[in-house]
């Protein structure tokens, strides 16, 4: 990525900038005008993209068969609720809601259910699904009984919650239902082994496993979603203007042209996996020898968003003196923040003169984002503290990508 960047001109407009008028800087600013409001349900997955991350037929192992017909059609039932006898209808509009399932000859039902949440809904619902077992490990109806307790799921990359449940009918018969729900691009999807037992249990994980990488593929966040997080106008210090836009991609252990994947001592993120989209904007406030901000998004999903945030929060506190590549020290210092996003990480970093770089790295929903400013003095503490508030703002803008 860090070639991807020179290419773009991003560490030219971060350090030595001076397009701050003029048509280039006035077009730049007419598409800075597109995220003028927040995102609305607009953006989110359409059931036609969202039935491409259902498994189909020729998916299923040997044996499955259709079960039932495909069900496409908006909804205002909550997906994954009512777990402790809770509501599952909802005020707000309908979403769009697809539902397939397969039978296997032992009798096993295998169910999938996606709705086009938001990521803030779907993030909630997962986490509701973790603690039904702490919430409601028994629940006691009038003529059925419900018992919950937590169901192992591998690591799929995406914010996921597994429930098993044991569920007594009114003829005193028990059968096992295994649950896993996944919050992922906006939806949340449910994924159900009905009339289930333990042995059964590694085939269900590995469809689950299965569903969610096509999922993943069918719901992936694109530029144009991304382009919601950017930073509006009023988010900046006055004077500021937009210098430099672009997009690429970019592989998710060397994001940034620091590398937000990499330590200092050269360990990488695991499992980043392929290049993944990136949208970035700088904004100057004037000419050479004034501030410079810079601002970076990237579609890396949940659990490598916090892993980079882990990576840099390491660089701060464990490296005071690294040489790179090309025999440059580079000292790094951690910035101390107020919480912001789901998790954050600021490092100072220096390169053996008294021009520095301030970076805020956050991690929110299915993005990283990372927010620079260049330092001409290393002890400027005014320049630190409107990097922290552009990166309070820039947190919320991220909130709103498909929400």
């Amino acid at each position: 990525m860090r070639r991807a960047l020179a290419a773009a001109g991003i560490a030219v407009a971060l350090l030595s900038s001076v397009i701050g008028t003029g048509p280039a800087a006035a077009r730049v600013d007419a598409a800075m005008s597109r995220t003028g409001s927040p995102a609305s349900a607009g953006n989110l997955p359409t059931a036609e993209q969202m039935s491409k991350g259902l498994l189909t037929l020729a998916d299923m192992p040997a044996g499955y068969t259709a079960f039932g017909q495909d069900e496409t059609a908006d909804t205002t039932e909550v997906p994954a609720s009512g777990w402790c006898r809770e509501a599952v209808l909802d005020r707000s509009a309908p979403t769009p809601r697809v539902y397939r399932a397969f039978k296997h000859p032992d009798g096993t039902i295998f169910a999938a259910e996606i709705v086009a949440t938001g990521t803030r809904k779907a993030n909630q619902l997962v986490e509701a699904a973790a603690t039904v077992t702490t919430r409601c490990p028994v629940v006691e109806g009038d003529l059925t009984t419900k018992k919950h307790s937590r169901l192992a799921l591998p690591d799929l990359g995406v914010r996921a919650a597994g429930v098993d449940e044991m569920f007594q009918d009114p003829f005193g018969e028990w059968s096992r239902y295994h649950h896993a729900v996944v919050a992922t691009g906006g939806v949340t999807a449910v994924y159900t082994d009905m009339r289930s037992h333990p042995r059964h249990r590694a085939r269900f994980l590995d469809l689950v496993k299965a569903s969610v990488q096509k999922l993943r593929t069918a719901t992936a966040l694109t530029v144009e979603d991304l382009r919601t997080g950017l930073l509006h106008p009023a988010d900046l210090p006055a004077g500021y203007v937009v210098s430099l836009e672009g997009t690429h991609e970019t592989d998710p252990d060397d994001f940034s042209f620091n590398g937000g994947g990499t330590t200092c001592t050269g360990r990488e993120v695991p499992g980043s996996g392929g290049p993944v989209p990136a949208i970035f904007r700088s904004y100057a406030r004037g000419a050479y020898g004034t501030p410079n901000i810079v601002e970076e998004i990237g579609a890396t999903g949940p659990g490598l968003a916090r892993a980079i945030v882990a990576m840099q929060e390491e660089n701060g506190r464990t490296c005071p003196d690294t040489k790179d590549n090309n025999g440059t020290t580079r000292t790094f210092s951690a910035l101390s923040l107020p919480p912001i996003g789901d998790a954050a990480a600021g490092t100072l970093r220096t390169g053996g003169s008294e021009l520095g770089i301030a970076e805020i790295w956050v991690a929110s929903g299915d993005v990283c984002a990372v927010y620079v400013r260049n330092m001409f003095d290393v002890s400027d503490a005014e320049g630190v503290a409107e990097l922290r508030k552009v990166a309070q703002a820039g947190a919320k803008r991220l909130a709103a990508i498909r929400n």
